[in-house]
């Protein structure tokens, strides 16, 4: 059983969502193509992003830019509530958006890195009251969620601020390590062989560091990521073959099942060809 409101059009997508009883399998990790920004209002959780492990507490917000790979591991005996909004970045009008500072906090960071905003990293209450009040649930809800999602981003980029001042500067973990190498490799043939010599570390032991931090294998991690560019490149105009080649797919059909089993469609349908 679950509670549920949605608002979604091509540039912005709303939705609170309340299951009583929520099931861990229908949260796996996969990526969005807007900013993401979510507010765990109860249960208990932790959200994965990038290889970073987030303990929830209610009233946290999370922050996420497009194609940051992410999921939550839910614990299925509490019920677990929580509301999310996605926008197109280029929804951000540049004149408000002076310097780019009100998407910041999204793009100019390292992805996974600095996601996860506290109830205290905030001067007061008004972030999570923003989240209610873009609940209009009638034919001005586009205009409610619009209307908060300026002083929304704008209390997020001042929290980000004083976080930035009290961060202690610590050595990336391996698992982090990883990640970056086969982010900045993904066009490129990629293989467990070649990840655990970059690394000096057996197949055994790059599974277990990437299913500890991640909470997935490997492949399905680079997959997901490789689909995620594709889908991108495929909406610039470049052709579904081409694409599958430069995204490291050495087989089309490879590609065609893996695209319409992430998506649900072909890459011809995602093409503007």
């Amino acid at each position: 059983m679950s509670e549920h409101f949605e608002y979604s059009d091509t540039q912005i997508m709303f939705h609170y969502t309340k299951d009583l009883q929520p099931n861990p399998a229908d949260f796996e990790m996969h990526t969005h193509d807007r900013c993401e920004i979510y507010l765990f209002l109860s249960g208990k959780g932790v959200f994965w992003v990038e290889g970073n492990q987030y303990p929830l507490s209610p009233g946290d917000i999370l922050i996420l830019r497009p194609h940051e790979a992410h999921c939550i591991a839910i614990d299925p005996g509490h019920t677990y509530e929580r509301s999310a909004l996605h926008f197109n970045p280029a929804l951000i009008d540049q004149e408000a958006n002076t310097d780019n500072l009100l998407l910041t906090t999204f793009l100019d960071r390292e992805a996974g890195k600095n996601n996860l905003y506290h109830y205290s990293d905030f001067d007061s209450d008004f972030a999570r009251r923003c989240f209610s009040f873009m609940m209009g649930g009638n034919k001005y809800t586009k205009q409610c969620i619009l209307s908060y999602l300026y002083p929304l981003l704008f209390e997020i980029y001042r929290a980000s601020e004083q976080k930035k001042l009290l961060r202690d500067v610590q050595p990336e973990p391996l698992s982090y390590q990883i990640l970056q190498y086969i982010n900045q490799n993904l066009t490129a043939p990629l293989s467990l062989e070649s990840i655990c010599k970059q690394f000096y570390i057996s197949k055994s032991q790059l599974c277990r560091i990437f299913k500890k931090s991640v909470g997935s294998t490997v492949w399905h991690y680079i997959t997901v990521k490789r689909l995620t560019l594709a889908k991108q490149m495929l909406s610039e105009g470049v052709p579904p073959n081409a694409v599958a080649t430069q995204c490291g797919f050495s087989d089309y059909s490879v590609f065609w099942r893996a695209y319409r089993s992430e998506f649900g469609v072909t890459p011809k349908k995602d093409s503007l060809e």
